[in-house]
């Protein structure tokens, strides 16, 4: 959408209003809130559908159970939109709001009332997020605290409509999902930032997770929206568990956690287009899309950044032939096999811009899969010395089995 900014009320139906007003109820956040808003606004709604179909105030205030002075405010513009500070929706908005569904704390208490509100609260371990958080709701919603202890980065906001669409989320996640579809990549870095990230083990993943099925369903139609490649996983948890932060012990409440595991194809797309605040995440990432067995496994993705020049071509086929392609004494060629037709034709490509004569055969028989067809290219006489030449004297015979390589961790 290009889009920019828009009412709430403009992006939820008078059913999804009926919806919120429902969950609130029993919720404890009708216990610190105005429990007659939403209900208002659902009646007001309900009110200018009538007058739109001809009906007059008082007829529609007896229909309604309403005063007829309250019907005559609303259509005169004194609604109950007006009773409270309603945010934009932006897509710093989709970034804060998603933020506090993944690390935030609804504050529900008298104290918090008393200084200013219901709001939400973080307590993050790093600095640069807090930072950021604590920025975007200034713009948001006009305030913002923050403050540093023991080690923790303590920030927030107050805004009861927020906290209240953060409560709804968490039970129907078809309501979030209509708030924040028009920013999808804000959204799921808001979620990412607080509740995911590359993973900082040797078998390197990028992975979200979170106890609430709402709450992962959101993600997953954000995803979808934006065409990332998605595997959920969940994950049976039992007994205890230890905090890696200040090593206490929790007992786990929430016996299963889904894991949102994307696509290594698409981590250079997730880099690029959403990307993380906290810097050390991002660092990461850069480090496990920079790695030389992920570029030549995903090669496709990055291609036009490989066809720039003859250097970056010359480059990323030294790299390649590490890996594929086979040399024949016999035959005094190379030959490379490929499953799916594109990747050979970016070989080719390739090739072609170096001026590597080469030979392009398709639909090839798969012995060890019959029902499959393999696109070969072959590399011989001009074409192999021209090579040899330009990128690589000597390709090695024999390729060392996966399992063989220790040095260079596993990517998926």
């Amino acid at each position: 959408m290009s889009k920019k900014c828009f009412d709430l009320f403009e992006l939820l139906s008078y059913d999804d209003i009926e919806e919120i007003e429902t969950i609130l109820k029993k919720t404890r956040a009708s216990l610190y809130t105005n429990k007659l808003w939403w209900e208002r606004v659902r009646l007001y709604f309900k009110t200018m559908d009538y007058r739109r179909r001809g009906f007059k105030c008082n007829i529609i205030a007896k229909m309604l159970g309403l005063s007829p002075s309250v019907i005559y405010n609303w259509d005169k513009g004194h609604t109950p939109l007006n009773t409270r500070n309603i945010p934009k929706i932006t897509a710093e908005f989709a970034e804060l709001f998603t933020a506090s569904l993944g690390d935030g704390h609804v504050r529900l208490t008298k104290k918090l009332i008393g200084h200013g509100g219901v709001g939400i609260d973080f307590r993050l371990r790093d600095k640069e997020l807090a930072t950021h958080l604590y920025n975007l709701a200034l713009k948001v919603v006009g305030n913002a605290w923050y403050y540093y202890k023991d080690g923790w980065h303590y920030t927030g906001f107050y805004s009861s409509i927020i906290a209240e669409l953060v409560e709804v989320a968490k039970v129907n996640h078809l309501i979030a999902l209509k708030i924040v579809a028009p920013f999808p990549r804000e959204a799921i870095r808001g979620l990412f930032d607080t509740e995911g990230g590359p993973t900082f083990r040797s078998d390197g993943q990028l992975v979200f997770s979170n106890t609430n099925p709402e709450i992962v369903m959101l993600l997953k139609q954000l995803l979808k929206s934006i065409k990332l490649d998605f595997l959920i996983v969940p994950e049976r948890r039992d007994g205890e568990m230890r905090s890696p932060t200040n090593e206490k012990t929790y007992k786990i409440k929430q016996p299963i956690i889904y894991r949102v595991y994307i696509s290594a194809r698409c981590w250079h797309r997730f880099y690029n287009e959403i990307g993380f605040v906290t810097q050390r995440k991002m660092q990461k990432l850069k480090q496990l899309i920079s790695h030389e067995r992920y570029l030549v496994r995903y090669f496709t993705e990055l291609l036009e950044k490989i066809c720039q020049s003859p250097e970056t071509v010359t480059t990323f086929l030294r790299s390649f032939f590490k890996y594929r392609g086979t040399y024949s004494e016999k035959d005094h060629s190379i030959a490379i096999f490929f499953v799916d037709p594109t990747e050979a034709e970016a070989i080719s490509r390739m090739l072609t811009i170096l001026g590597i004569e080469h030979i392009r055969k398709e639909g090839i028989k798969y012995k060890k899969y019959p029902q499959k067809t393999l696109t070969a290219i072959y590399i011989k006489g001009d074409g192999l010395i021209k090579f040899k030449r330009t990128v690589m004297n000597q390709i090695p015979r024999k390729r060392a089995r996966r399992s063989t390589i220790k040095s260079t961790p596993s990517l998926q």
